[in-house]
């Protein structure tokens, strides 16, 4: 059970510095660093990454993250395989939804991407969630630190 509290502090903190930790590959260029988080979030949306990444989508995000983020969800989805391996009835998977984003469905475009010149290598990433297949009924929100 330690194991499964660290590794929901763990995610938890993932979530909170994600675009910091977004950065560490990244130049000191702003145009840069956008580029780097535009990439990131365009592969996670195309890609329609929910719960934790298998191994062939964290390389996908690989070039967009750093060694420490890509060692943490290795560490994650290795711990998520064996819960469900050892699973005698069917259970939720310890991280739903998206992880990358602040909604659980996930986002279907990117609409904006900001840097935040007060908080200095932060980005504010604008997204658009279509709650039908309706263009006029959607919701956006941002994410930043």
């Amino acid at each position: 059970m330690i194991h499964f509290r660290y590794l929901w502090r763990s995610i938890t903190l993932l979530i909170s510095l994600q675009v910091i930790l977004l950065m560490c590959n990244a130049s000191s260029d702003i145009s840069n660093q956008k580029h780097t988080v535009d990439s990131f979030y365009k592969t996670v949306i195309i890609g329609k990454y929910y719960e934790i990444p298998d191994s062939s989508q964290i390389c996908k995000i690989k070039p967009y993250i750093s060694k420490q983020l890509q060692k943490l969800l290795m560490e994650a989805r290795i711990t998520e395989d064996i819960r469900a391996d050892n699973l005698t009835e069917p259970s939720p998977p310890l991280i739903e939804g998206s992880l990358f984003t602040s909604l659980f469905e996930g986002p279907d475009t990117l609409l904006d991407i900001k840097a935040d010149t007060i908080a200095g290598n932060t980005f504010l990433v604008r997204f658009q969630h279509k709650i039908n297949s309706d263009a006029s009924n959607k919701r956006e929100w941002i994410l930043g630190n």
